[in-house]
C-alpha cells in the first residue's frame, strides 16, 4: 500500500496538530515496514520542512504550490487531484482541515470544531459551517482524535455517523518521560529557572487556551515563590513569563522541572500536552471539559476553567505539596503509557484497510 500523507501542519514550530502530524508519519512507518508514505508538505515556502525522523518506507515530498493557494482549490472545484504533485497513491490523508482533490479514497482528521463552535477563535481562512459541512462528504472516512471531537462532530454533521472513526492521538513515550534530576537542572539553569518552583502553560497564545483568566486565577492562588511561565508562541501576558517556542529535546527536562502543567481551555480537542506532562511525572491541572478531561482521566485534577475560584484553589493545593501532588505525580506515567504512537499508527492503519483490503 502506498499512502499520501498530509503534514503541512508540521512545518515550521510545529504545535498541536502538526505534532500529531509529525508523529503519526514516523509511527506508520515503524508499525507498517512493507507499505510506503508519501509524507506531503504544501506549507508557505518561508516555513522549515517538518523534522521526520528518517526511515526507509518514508518519502519526503515539499509541494511549491503553498497551501493557502491549493487549499483554496481544493475547496472551490475539488481539484487538481493531489496525485499531481505526490504521484499515485492506494489512499490520501489529510491531517488538516482542508479536504484535498484526491483519485485515491481519501481520509481527513478532525482534532476539533473550534472554527465554527465559536467562530473568530479558529483559522481565518476557512469556510462557513454550513459549507464545510458539505465538504465532509468528500472524506471516505473521518477520523476524531477523541471521543470528544467525535461526539461534536455527531452532533454538528450527523450524516457521518457510518464513516467516523475515533483514534485518540498519542505521545512519544521514548522521548517523555521522568527525566534526571540532572538534566532539569541544566535546562532550569540556561533558562533561569528554580526546578520545582514554576507552573507551566505549554500552548499557542490564542483566545481558546484562556490564558489572561489562567494568568489572573495564578496571581489569585499567589503561591509564594512560584512564577507561571509559558513555552509556546505569542506576546507578553501580565504575571507570567514567556520562555518562547522550545525544541521538543528541552521539553521533558521543562517539564520534569515544573510544580504542575497548566492546561486549562475553554475549548480544546485533545490535549497532548496532558500526556507529554503526565509521562515526565508531572502533576497535571487541566479542564474539566474536553479532550483535556477525557485523556487525563483521573490521573488529573480537573477543574473548570471559567471558575476562577477553583483554578485558584487548585494550584494553591499543588503548591502546597502533601497527598495530593505525590498522588498526581505518581499516577501520570501509568495513564500515558496507554497512549503511544504505536497503538495510535495501528488503529490508523486499520482504517485505511476498509478503503484498501
Amino acid at each position: 500500500m502506498r499512502v499520501g500523507l498530509d503534514v503541512s501542519a508540521a512545518a515550521g514550530e510545529a504545535t498541536g496538530v502538526g505534532v500529531y502530524a509529525r508523529q503519526l508519519a514516523v509511527a506508520l512507518a515503524r508499525e507498517a515496514p512493507r507499505d510506503r508514505f508519501v509524507v506531503a508538505c504544501f506549507a508557505a515556502p518561508g516555513r522549515a520542512s517538518p523534522r521526520l525522523e528518517p526511515w526507509p518506507n518514508l518519502e519526503p515530498c515539499r509541494s511549491r504550490v503553498p497551501y493557502r493557494l491549493i487549499g483554496r482549490a481544493w475547496r472551490a472545484l475539488d481539484r487538481p487531484a493531489v496525485e499531481r504533485f505526490i504521484g499515485p497513491v492506494d489512499v490520501f490523508h489529510s491531517t488538516w482541515f482542508t479536504i484535498p482533490a484526491a483519485r485515491a479514497p481519501r481520509v481527513l482528521t478532525v482534532s476539533d470544531l473550534l472554527p465554527w463552535r465559536h467562530p473568530g477563535w479558529g483559522p481565518p481562512d476557512l469556510p462557513p459551517w454550513p459549507r464545510y459541512r458539505r465538504l465532509l462528504g468528500r472524506a471516505d472516512r473521518v477520523i476524531a482524535i477523541s471521543e470528544f471531537t467525535g461526539s461534536e462532530l455527531l452532533a454538528m454533521a450527523p450524516e457521518v455517523e457510518g464513516r467516523l472513526r475515533v483514534v485518540r492521538c498519542g505521545v512519544d513515550l521514548a522521548r517523555y518521560r521522568p527525566p534526571a534530576a540532572a538534566e532539569v537542572e541544566t535546562l532550569a539553569r540556561g533558562l533561569g529557572l528554580c526546578p520545582g518552583r514554576y507552573f507551566l502553560v505549554v500552548s499557542r497564545q490564542v483566545a481558546a487556551k484562556n490564558l489572561p483568566r489562567v494568568a489572573a486565577a495564578f496571581r489569585r492562588a499567589a503561591p509564594a515563590g512560584f512564577e507561571l511561565v509559558h513555552a509556546g508562541p505569542g506576546g507578553p501576558l501580565e504575571g507570567v513569563r514567556p520562555l518562547g517556542y522550545l525544541p521538543d529535546e528541552a521539553m521533558p527536562a521543562l517539564y520534569g522541572g515544573a510544580a504542575a502543567l497548566l492546561l486549562l481551555s475553554l475549548y480544546e480537542g485533545f490535549g497532548i500536552q496532558v500526556l507529554e506532562a503526565m509521562a515526565c511525572g508531572t502533576p497535571v491541572i487541566c479542564s474539566d471539559r474536553g479532550g483535556p478531561a477525557e485523556v487525563g482521566g483521573e490521573a488529573a485534577l480537573r477543574v473548570c476553567p471559567e471558575d476562577d475560584g477553583a483554578m485558584a484553589e487548585a494550584i494553591a493545593a499543588v503548591a502546597a505539596g502533601g497527598p495530593l501532588r505525590d498522588r498526581l505525580a505518581a499516577a501520570g506515567p501509568a495513564r500515558a503509557a496507554l497512549f503511544g504512537w504505536d497503538r495510535c499508527a495501528r488503529e490508523t492503519l486499520a482504517v485505511y484497510r476498509e478503503l484498501v483490503p
